[in-house]
C-alpha cells in the first residue's frame, strides 16, 4: 500500500528502496528480509535498489537524513 514497514506483515509486497535509501537486513519472528533506511547524514544514494549509501566527498557534505546529492 506504498507505506515503508518496520517489520513484516500479512500481505506486505517488496519494492526497490528509493534513492536516499538503501537496504537493510530486519530479522524477525517471520525470519530474514530487508527494510530501506534512510541514508546517514554525511551519505548520499542517487539510485535505487541501493544496499549502501556513499560517503560524500571531502569540501561536500549533506546535513540531513535520506540525501540524494552532497
Amino acid at each position: 500500500d506504498g507505506r515503508w514497514l518496520q517489520n513484516r506483515t500479512a500481505g506486505a509486497t517488496c519494492v526497490a528502496c528509493e534513492p536516499g535509501r538503501f537496504s537493510a537486513l530486519l530479522e524477525d519472528d517471520y525470519g530474514a528480509t530487508a527494510i530501506c533506511r534512510q541514508c546517514y547524514p554525511g551519505t548520499k544514494q542517487i539510485h535505487s535498489t541501493s544496499v549502501s549509501c556513499d560517503t560524500c566527498p571531502p569540501g561536500t557534505k549533506a546535513a540531513g537524513w535520506g540525501a540524494t546529492q552532497c
